[in-house]
């Protein structure tokens, strides 16, 4: 009877092991981050340009906050996860790569500007380091990219030429800022004609008349176009007529006389006190100065 007894409580033991041993579940508790905090950066867009001025691009920093969360999970297999704080990550330095003729060069900052002096292709590279805190530490580099092409164009104009006013006999010069491919061609033209031996990027004479008043333009050619300049008027006045405060080729006394302020851009204002509308000459005065 004694050793039925013991093997019937050796059985019950058995199975509450067996039982104890295949137990899906048991309950735990784990702290994580959900999503981990982190840092991207904005997106660049490739960047193709004629020969014709300087490369540049930027980026910024976007943050990504993350979520500490504790998933607990119970001996039935019941699971729970609960949030219990907000992280973020913490940026340790940023930094920009530019491979240019073969060349690496690296600055500090999300921004990157180069003159480029040949047609090619590379690339600017952007970089940030950062960490991110407890439950989920650790130190990471993202980066962005962006392919740069830079191609033979026809000229473009980055200055055009001023419009000016001066007075007769004085000189003037006329000037233009273009790019484009390698030998840069110039024609300035004076009222559609084309001045001869005026073939540089500036165009100077000397003692101008008032038969000089007129419209000048520059044609800037290469070898796959050409591009003209906006019209820079000259206006050439004559000294005798008096003096001509804001330079718009009316003399003062006249402006004066028509009811305008001379001191002001174009001649617009008021009526000076002592003159009058209708009379081309002081109120107290039976002459013109």
């Amino acid at each position: 009877m004694k050793k039925i007894l013991l093997g019937i409580a050796l059985s019950a033991l058995s199975i509450l092991a067996v039982r104890a041993q295949y137990n899906p579940c048991v309950a735990s508790s784990t702290t994580n981050c959900s999503p981990a905090p982190s840092v991207t950066l904005a997106p660049v867009s490739p960047i193709a340009l004629c020969l014709c001025g300087p490369v540049s691009a930027s980026t910024t920093n976007i943050i990504n906050s993350g979520l500490v969360v504790v998933v607990s999970i119970a001996e039935s297999c019941a699971v729970m996860t609960n949030t219990i704080a907000t992280n973020y990550p913490t940026i340790i330095s940023n930094w920009t790569v530019v491979y240019w003729n073969s060349q690496r060069t690296t600055n500090a900052g999300l921004s990157a500007w180069f003159l480029p002096t040949n047609t090619g292709s590379g690339s600017i590279t952007f970089y940030v380091k950062y960490t991110t805190p407890n439950p989920c530490i650790g130190t990471y580099i993202t980066n962005k990219s962006a392919s740069v092409s830079v191609t033979n164009c026809a000229p473009l104009i980055a200055s055009q030429p001023a419009s000016q006013t001066v007075p007769v006999g004085k000189g003037v010069s006329f000037s233009v800022v273009a790019c484009g491919s390698a030998a840069l061609g110039y024609q300035w033209s004076f009222d559609g004609a084309n001045i001869p031996g005026a073939t540089a990027s500036s165009y100077t004479k000397n003692s101008v008349q008032l038969t000089d008043s007129g419209n000048y333009v520059v044609t800037v050619t290469d070898v796959l176009g050409s591009v003209t300049s906006s019209t820079a008027v000259l206006t050439v006045v004559d000294d005798d007529l008096g003096p001509d405060s804001n330079g718009n080729g009316v003399p003062d006394w006249l402006e004066t006389a028509m009811g305008y302020d001379p001191r002001q851009p174009n001649g617009l204002g008021t009526t000076q006190p002592g003159y009058s509308l209708f009379l081309a000459q002081p109120q107290n005065s039976s002459q013109l100065p």
